[in-house]
């Protein structure tokens, strides 16, 4: 795909051109280190797309980074696959013309033949990129790369949906959240070099997101936002009859519109908001779990327990304790 004329002006990047250097330090969010791991004072950080790649070495496949975004990037193109993930904060993206947002715990995956443009929406938003030439799937990831899954064909463009990019909803997803953390302190451990270690989270990356089927090859846009902003709004008090009603859709229609920009349904979209205020309300409050349980909308203590533990491998009375001590 050529790119867009009306996209100027157009920073090429590639994996070997440009000059910067990355020796100021970066503090992860607490969200992607949400496993108590020693925060790295030294991943790499950059300012400007147009001198991203001075000092990646011509025989590394894998390159991670962290930028913040306190301003906009210009339209940008490059010779390598990006996997894109929000520690914090949140971003508008500007993908061949097609619009979506980005908040924490989103991740998307571009490949080279994207024009990329990026806009600022929030303060204090810090982005991982990580960067992998084409060569990285002749050798450890071979075998996922020729794989019959939707990743592997998107990264051989050979998606059934035409697009230079797929959206991942992952605010809830701790083990992809972990997994994320696992790379990031190898990559630095390992010296900011490729290493067998640094593939292999890779490819648990790949297996966790293959395992979510939380995808979109649209993202979320405008509307999108707006529909799952009243939901989140309204949910604890409203069923989702209610809110389809109030929004002027069929219910069925919203949550196939809903799957169809953020890889999720609207009773995901309504978990994690219920899950959200539960834990709000176990740390800042002396409600009973009962009490909580109907305050965040649950039918039933027990339904509430079910799911409270299912995700968090916790009770909400350990968990409570944990916050306690």
């Amino acid at each position: 795909m050529k790119p867009t004329k009306n996209l100027d002006p157009i920073v090429t990047v590639t994996a070997d051109s440009a000059k910067s250097k990355f020796s100021t330090s970066t503090v992860l969010s607490n969200t992607l280190l949400s496993y108590n791991q020693k925060i790295s004072q030294n991943i790499y950080r950059i300012d400007r797309l147009d001198q991203l790649s001075a000092e990646f070495a011509p025989n590394e496949n894998i390159y991670i980074l962290a930028h913040d975004v306190s301003s906009d990037f210009p339209s940008h193109v490059h010779n390598y696959s990006e996997i894109t993930y929000v520690c914090q904060g949140g971003i508008l993206n500007i993908v061949d013309n097609n619009k979506f947002y980005m908040s924490t715990g989103d991740l998307a995956i571009l490949n080279p033949c994207a024009v990329h443009e990026i806009k600022y929406t929030s303060p204090d938003t810090l982005i991982i990129n990580i960067c992998l030439k084409d060569a990285v799937f002749q050798k450890t990831l071979k075998s996922f790369y020729e794989d019959d899954n939707f990743i592997s064909r998107f990264f051989r463009n050979e998606a059934s949906y035409k697009t230079n990019y797929m959206f991942f909803s992952l605010g809830h997803n701790l083990n992809a959240q972990a997994i994320l953390s696992d790379l990031i302190q190898e990559y630095s451990s390992s010296g900011f070099r490729q290493s067998f270690a640094v593939e292999a989270y890779l490819l648990l990356l790949f297996t966790q997101l293959m395992r979510a089927n939380s995808y979109s090859y649209y993202g979320v846009d405008d509307h999108t936002l707006k529909l799952i902003n009243y939901i989140r709004t309204h949910c604890l008090s409203q069923t989702l009859g209610e809110m389809a009603l109030a929004l002027g859709y069929n219910p069925n229609y919203l949550t196939t519109y809903i799957k169809k920009h953020t890889g999720k349904n609207c009773s995901t979209i309504i978990q994690e908001v219920r899950l959200n205020e539960a834990l709000n309300l176990l740390e800042n409050s002396d409600l009973s779990i009962y009490d909580i349980a109907e305050e965040c909308g649950y039918t039933s203590a027990s339904h509430f327990f079910r799911i409270f533990k299912q995700k968090y491998n916790l009770t909400p009375n350990e968990y409570r304790m944990q916050v306690l001590r």
